[in-house]
């Protein structure tokens, strides 16, 4: 297989590559490669310049269960960013869990870098879920906090385990 990529932007862009098994016990559960390309801009200086792959992440329990998402960032810049720490705040923070983070802490993106970390939505009630994802950088004694929204809904109990399972050791 040749994938080329031809960035229409600055950004990361992440398409994936589905392989399905001719076994057909296997067909519905493919074998998921994740494509990544950075489109940078072309007069990036020395400075680092960070970015996430989107602005939302949303995670459905349920009918169309996703639960789970590889969340995607980078260094775009053209010099090296340090990651300080991550984490997820918020009202709801305690349902989305982050497994495995990138680290030890700090460390260092260097230009054209990408580092990843799975988020998990694990519901304990019905209904819709919202908290923030937060990686703090630091630059030439510049501190900052950049952030993504996390959103999660459970759209069907029936079909949540989490959700059921946390139910069942209540009552």
């Amino acid at each position: 297989v040749n994938v080329e990529f031809k960035s229409p932007g600055r950004g990361i862009f992440v398409a994936y590559l589905d392989i399905f098994y001719n076994d057909i016990s296997h067909s519905q559960i493919p074998y998921r490669i994740p494509l990544i390309g950075l489109g940078r801009d072309s007069t990036a200086n020395g400075s680092p310049d960070f970015a996430f792959e989107r602005s939302t992440l949303s995670l459905v329990c349920g009918v169309f269960d996703r639960r789970r998402s590889t969340l995607y960032f980078a260094n775009l810049g053209g010099g090296p960013l340090t990651i300080n720490n991550i984490g997820v705040d918020g009202d709801d923070a305690a349902v989305f869990l982050l497994s495995p983070g990138p680290g030890p802490f700090p460390m260092t993106l260097r230009s054209g870098d990408v580092s990843s970390v799975l988020v998990n939505y694990i519901p304990k009630s019905l209904g819709t879920h919202s908290a923030s994802f937060w990686v703090q950088t630091s630059n030439d004694g510049v501190q900052r906090v950049e952030r993504m929204a996390l959103v999660g809904t459970v759209n069907n109990p029936n079909t949540c385990p989490s959700y059921m399972e946390s139910y069942y050791h209540r009552y």
